[in-house]
């Protein structure tokens, strides 16, 4: 009888373990998903200012950045550069799950030279 609940003890536990460790799996691929989104709007919003006569572009990044990370999301955006090279930096902190429960810190910088006429 003692053996018995000491497997339902261990069959908790290890359910448990498992879920935990599965949810910061999911939180590690989510981050890593966030990134490259995050990664892929800064390049556009600095492409597209690189061109010639075009205004910055932070407006748009913060469009992008808001229509595709989550609604807990916090997100930062500097725009930097001189009269050669216009680039954005983006500072972001995401939700997580399980272990990783805190808020995930991620940081991305985009630069591309200025179109020249």
């Amino acid at each position: 009888m003692k053996d018995q609940g000491n497997a339902i003890l261990a069959t908790v536990i290890n359910l448990t373990l498992t879920t935990m460790i599965s949810l910061s799996v999911i939180t590690l691929s989510f981050s890593a998903y966030h990134t490259l989104l995050i990664r892929d709007a800064a390049v556009k919003a600095a492409s597209s200012s690189a061109l010639a006569e075009t205004p910055g572009q932070q407006k748009y990044l913060l469009k992008l950045l808001k229509q595709s990370l989550p609604m807990l999301s916090n997100y930062q955006v500097q725009e930097f550069g001189d009269d050669r090279f216009i680039g954005y930096r983006v500072r972001a902190l995401v939700p997580g799950l399980g272990f990783i429960s805190e808020l995930l810190p991620i940081e991305v910088q985009a630069v591309a030279a200025r179109e020249i006429i």
